[in-house]
Parts: structure tokens; sequence; C-alpha cells
């Protein structure tokens, strides 16, 4: 009994915990296993292995409904609303897929990525670090105009999706970009990528990293070889508020809510008022 009160007493005299520290001490189930150089061999192997699989499916959708056989002819038509939703949907199932053969193979859960139980507080905690990120976006968008001279902040990336017609398939393309993408994409970047340098590094270097190759990837635009910088500042500054929400949640749903509510607002700026 005494063993159990002095135990009891020190437990209850609790100090105060760097970030590190609360890493550490996190549950089981959401200490990553692998580290940084495997997360981003994951992340590679997400962006890499799908093509294998994606594009000649692709190609022979695109021969089934009527396409020249040239490459020219198969390029233009995944620039096309059909043919891009076909290979971004076919590309995110490949991704889960191989995400599935991962977390099998190595006899893990989808807890170790932090895809638990959702909790409504989850939810809730999202909202705050979204408003947030709205803010914090402005306030820089608008130093860097003052800043930078020529900086477009009118700056659209072409995302493929530019003739949407008809409520089929804008129900279709919202479910891809604000639910299934979202998910896809916050599984390679807060799950591996982040969980994987978070194993070795301060949350800061962490989160500078993962925001940088996030915003890197966003920088170009379909069909167009000019950056999109107005577009990497904003997924860069987004990218930080989602490893804050993972960091802080040990939980990947609501980086996946935020995420969702960020392509919902461009989908219905893009789509609904544009």
């Amino acid at each position: 009994m005494i063993g159990v009160k002095r135990k009891q007493r020190s437990s209850s005299e609790g100090t105060v915990q760097s970030s590190d520290q609360i890493a550490q001490s996190a549950p089981r189930n959401d200490r990553a296993w692998w580290g940084p150089l495997l997360g981003v061999g994951f992340l590679l192997l997400l962006f890499i292995a799908p093509e294998f699989v994606v594009f000649p499916f692709a190609y022979a959708v695109h021969m089934a409904s009527g396409g020249a056989g040239t490459y020219d002819a198969f390029t233009g038509w995944i620039t096309t609303t059909a043919g891009n939703t076909w290979y971004v949907a076919l590309t995110d199932l490949v991704i889960l897929a191989i995400v599935g053969l991962i977390v099998y193979k190595k006899r893990s859960t989808l807890s170790g990525l932090g895809l638990g139980k959702v909790a409504w507080r989850q939810l809730g905690l999202a909202t705050v670090f979204f408003l947030a990120y709205i803010l914090v976006y402005l306030l820089v968008i608008s130093v860097v105009s003052a800043l930078v001279p020529g900086f477009d902040v009118e700056q659209e990336r072409d995302i493929g999706f530019n003739d949407l017609r008809g409520v089929v398939q804008m129900s279709v393309v919202f479910v891809l970009l604000v639910v299934i993408t979202p998910i896809v994409e916050e599984i390679m970047f807060r799950g591996f990528l982040f969980r994987g340098f978070r194993k070795k590094m301060p949350f800061w270097l962490a989160t500078a990293l993962t925001s940088l190759v996030f915003g890197a990837v966003h920088l170009t635009s379909l069909g167009d070889s000019a950056p999109v910088w107005v577009a990497a500042l904003d997924t860069g500054l987004l990218s930080v508020a989602l490893c804050v929400a993972r960091e802080y949640s040990k939980s990947l749903w609501p980086a996946i809510y935020m995420h969702g509510a960020k392509n919902a607002l461009a989908f219905v700026f893009l789509y609904l008022v544009h």
C-alpha cells in the first residue's frame, strides 16, 4: 500500500514536458516504426510505384473509349476531366492498396499511421487549427505581396478538372478531391514522411522539411511548366498547420479533416462561385 501511495503521489506531481518528451511518451500505437530515410522511401514508393499500374490501365481505358493510340493523344486525354478523373482515382486506389500491403507486411495497424478511432473533439481541434491557418495565410500573403514585386496572388493552378458538367460528374470529382485525396495525401505526408522525420528530429525541423516537400509537390500545374508560387506558399503554410494538428492530437484525422475542408473551399470557389 505504501508503494502504491508513493507511486500515486509521484505521478500526481507532474512536470511540464517538452513536445519531444510528449512524443516519446505517446501511446505505443502512435510511435513510428520507421525513421526519416524509410519515410522518404515510402513517399517515393507511393509516388512512383502506382504509375507502373495506373499508366497502362488508364491507357487501356483511353483506347476503349475510342481514343487514338498515339502518346500525344493519350496525354491530351489525361488533361481532360474524364481522363484526369480516371487517372487520379486509379492512382489513389493503388496508393491505398500499397499502404495496406505495407501495414500487413509489417504486421502493424492503421492506428500506427494515426488512423485510429475518431473522437469528436478532434474535429473541434481541427476547426481551430484550420481557422488559424486561414488567418496566418492571409497575413503572410499580404506581407509577401508587399515585399515581392510581381508576386501573382491570382495565379491559378490547373488541376485538370476544367470542364465539369452535370451533377454526377461534379459529385464524383468532389468526392475524389475532398474525401479520397486528403486521406491519401495525409497518409503519405503526415503519416509516413512527417512521422518518419519526427522519429529522429525535433518537431520544428520535421515540420519544416515536410512542409517544404509538400509545397514543392504543389508547385507545378498540369500541362504547364511555369511554377505556381502562390500555390506552393499556400500548401506549405497549410502543411505547417497539418503537422501541428498531427503532433498535438496524435492522430491523422484532424489533418484529414482540415485538408478536406481546404479542398472543399477550393472546389466551391473554382467550380460553383467562379
